[in-house]
């Protein structure tokens, strides 16, 4: 329940960078998006279960077209076909200097941010409320985490390099 109160605060700072919608109350879209979610649970799980896939959809294709967009742009897809690269990853490098410097400084910016990704990973104990519930835990729940690893490989590690490919870290 915190996760799902965390990704609606989120939902409605996200609407405040809408055009139109900025100047009204973030208690206002909190509301709607909470009648939205306890509507889809009181009606029947068929079609609780097609907003789920429609959701999951709309978030897939909202990390995967970016990615092959920010790939696109790497290898010179823009107008002026310029080859972005890695050009930013050395000049002025790939991690701001966190208060030290040269190596240490760097290492300690990937620590700050990773303390802060961390937030992320929340809601592993799902896995084990999931155990209790499934036809048999002892096959499906393992492959159920070996399945999240590579999902967690797959969208965070690939998510977050493109970003670091493409926007210089003083920008």
């Amino acid at each position: 329940m915190a996760m799902l109160l965390e990704e609606i605060s989120a939902a409605a700072v996200i609407t405040q960078f809408w055009q139109g919608a900025d100047d009204i109350n973030s208690a206002a879209w909190i509301t709607l998006i909470i009648f939205l979610v306890a509507g889809l649970n009181i009606y029947a799980v068929s079609i609780y279960g097609e907003a789920e896939f429609i959701f999951a959809s709309i978030k897939l294709l909202a990390i995967i077209g970016p990615l092959l967009f920010a790939f696109i742009i790497d290898l010179g897809g823009r107008p002026t076909h310029d080859r972005q690269g890695f050009r930013y990853w050395n000049n002025p490098g790939a991690m701001k200097a966190y208060i030290s410097t040269g190596s240490t400084g760097r290492f300690l910016g990937f620590l700050s941010t990773l303390v802060n990704a961390a937030f992320a990973y929340s809601g592993v104990e799902m896995v084990a409320v999931a155990a209790g519930k499934a036809e048999n835990p002892r096959r499906n729940i393992p492959k159920a985490v070996r399945r999240v690893f590579w999902r967690i490989i797959f969208f965070y590690v690939l998510g977050s390099l493109p970003i670091g490919v493409l926007v210089l870290y003083n920008a």
